[in-house]
């Protein structure tokens, strides 16, 4: 290592021991995983310049910006996908089927409907992704049209996400792709959602 490597090695160390706790904070940790913002951070703390420290802020800025966008989705898929679910139970309930009735009268045990006598087999997942998605459980009329420019992939993997509540890791297993990738597909759909619906 050069000298001013190992100097700026050293300041480095200092910022990070003396603020150890502003670099717990998930959004500072979350910032500083992009290469591009560790290095202009590291460039700000190595040569605290105003320019340097500005471009920090700007990068900051963007990208706290964007967090509160994607998390502002992410809230809005899943709210709508549960009051779908809520309108579809209230409805299921007031048409109820016959085969749904207890089979018991209201004094003895009512658990049981004349629709669990009948075969039920599992539901086949892979059928539930090929014919399923989540534009099916949203009511907001623009943010269904924003979900029809998403890619079949990105759109079932958000309809795994928010409608059957999976995580990453199980969506994995279903697509055989890592963890990894399917966060990606998730980021990469919200972004798409994102812009899509600033320039609407």
């Amino acid at each position: 290592m050069e000298k001013k490597d190992i100097q700026c090695h050293e300041v480095l160390l200092a910022f990070q021991q003396k603020y150890y706790r502003l670099f717990k904070q998930p959004i500072i940790k979350s910032f500083l995983q992009d290469n591009e913002n560790w290095i202009l951070t590291k460039q700000a703390i190595c040569h605290p310049t105003k320019r340097n420290m500005e471009k920090v802020d700007d990068a900051f800025q963007a990208f706290y910006k964007n967090v509160r966008i994607l998390t502002y989705l992410s809230s809005l898929i899943y709210y709508n996908a549960i009051n779908f679910d809520k309108y579809m139970k209230k409805h299921y309930n007031r048409e109820m089927l016959t085969l749904d009735q207890p089979l018991q009268t209201e004094e003895e045990d009512s658990r049981y409907t004349h629709k669990d006598m009948l075969y039920q087999p599992m539901p086949d997942m892979d059928d539930m992704i090929v014919h399923e998605t989540i534009a099916d459980y949203v009511e907001d009329f623009k943010l269904y049209q924003a979900i029809q420019v998403l890619t079949v992939k990105q759109q079932k993997v958000l309809t795994l996400k928010y409608v059957h509540r999976l995580q990453n890791k199980e969506i994995a297993q279903l697509f055989s792709e890592s963890p990894q990738n399917v966060s990606k597909i998730h980021r990469r759909a919200l972004q798409k959602l994102k812009i899509y619906l600033e320039k609407g």
